[in-house]
């Protein structure tokens, strides 16, 4: 069975996982319960990963490619937006308030042994448009930290465009409490 990106050669949302969660939505609402959506990454389909793929930036691979490479933050935003649009076509939108919040990321986390943080050095660009040089702390953390903020401002922008009330949450994983 497919998730949200159907066969790879999909192109959107798979349709019958929408109907699926359309359903999850309209039980919650009669039961008087409000969701928390989580739509982590992007659809695995070949739809997505052309907008993911397009332009990548140099020494940026892994999970770090999700908030730092242009096409994938962009490939985000287009799912999260079709996402919400998809249930706003339904009940003339309302079900839309049964979702408390949508929430683009259950766990934001990168790989130090993935570039560009396994790298000591070196200058790297991102898709916020700024440089980064890896052999200073500072830069490094900066690159992640707004890298992120860029990332979840264009997933909430998208969000919003459909919905101008929702609102957007994002996790992070507790390294020290595991």
């Amino acid at each position: 069975f497919y998730g949200i990106a159907g066969p790879s050669q999909s192109t959107g949302l798979y349709a019958p996982y929408v109907a699926n969660f359309i359903d999850f939505l309209t039980k919650a609402k009669n039961l008087e319960i409000y969701v928390i959506a989580t739509i982590d990454e992007f659809p695995k389909n070949v739809g997505y990963y052309s907008i993911a793929y397009s332009g990548l930036l140099p020494n940026i691979e892994g999970y770090a490619s999700y908030y730092m490479q242009p096409g994938f933050v962009q490939a985000k935003a287009s799912y999260a937006a079709a996402l919400v649009q998809a249930v706003k076509n339904v009940q003339s939108g309302e079900l839309l308030s049964t979702v408390f919040s949508w929430e683009i990321q259950n766990e934001i986390y990168v790989f130090r042994s993935e570039k560009p943080f396994s790298m000591s050095s070196g200058a790297i660009s991102t898709a916020g448009g700024l440089t980064y040089d890896m052999a200073i702390p500072a830069d490094r953390q900066q690159a992640m930290d707004a890298s992120v903020v860029n990332w979840a401002n264009a997933a909430a922008s998208a969000i919003r465009s459909v919905d101008p009330n929702a609102m957007v949450s994002a996790s992070t994983f507790t390294f020290g409490a595991v």
